[in-house]
Parts: C-alpha cells; sequence; structure tokens
C-alpha cells in the first residue's frame, strides 16, 4: 500500500500526459484532441481513470450507522400559535392544485405532478 500511495501522483501524470491534458506550453491553451498524435481511445480509457480516482462512488447512506436517527417532531412542545401555523401549512400541501389546460386555456382541480 505505501508503495502505491508513493506512486499515485506519478500515475496521474502519466495518464495526463496519456490523455493529452495538457496545454500547449506557448499558448496556454488546450490543444484540441485532432492535433494530438494520441490514440482518442487512449485519451477515453486516461479520462475515465482519472475521474475514477478523483471522483469516487459516494458512499450509500446507512440509516442504521446514523446515531442520531431521524429527528421527530413533538406536537405537544408547539405552542398554540406554531400548531395553527402547522395546520395551515398542512392545508396547503394536502390541497388540490390547479393544472392549466393548454387546450382550453382553463384552470381545472387536479393534482400536481
Amino acid at each position: 500500500m505505501k508503495l502505491a500511495r508513493e506512486l499515485t501522483p506519478a500515475a496521474v501524470r502519466r495518464l495526463g500526459e496519456l490523455a493529452g491534458l495538457y496545454p500547449d506550453e506557448v499558448t496556454g491553451e488546450w490543444i484540441p484532441l485532432s492535433k494530438l498524435d494520441v490514440d482518442p481511445r487512449v485519451v477515453s480509457v486516461a479520462c475515465l481513470g482519472l475521474t475514477k480516482r478523483t471522483l469516487r462512488k459516494p458512499k450509500e447512506y446507512d440509516p442504521n450507522s446514523d446515531p442520531e436517527g431521524k429527528p421527530k417532531l413533538d406536537f405537544s412542545r408547539l405552542s398554540p400559535e406554531q400548531l395553527q401555523q402547522m395546520r395551515a401549512l398542512l392545508d396547503i400541501m394536502c390541497r388540490p392544485t390547479a393544472v392549466f389546460e393548454p387546450s382550453t386555456g382553463a384552470a381545472s382541480a387536479g393534482q400536481g405532478e
């Protein structure tokens, strides 16, 4: 493992070279693929290797590993005003929405998507 860690920066530089990912030394502009003397398949494989190394797959969320779990809403701790606000919010969320019908130009009651 130690050797792999030591060689990783050189391997990444080599992948960059194979992919032709260095800008022109004179202009600083990126060199178009059509002007590179590199097989496009090599460029593709090298770029994929770089992105896989850099943009690792995110870890899946495991709810069992979450020490706090889901926060629970304790309605008994809400003031009467806060309870009224929650009722109003739930009323708005559960109310059917108006759907615009382009063919008729009118709005009709229905569930939003």
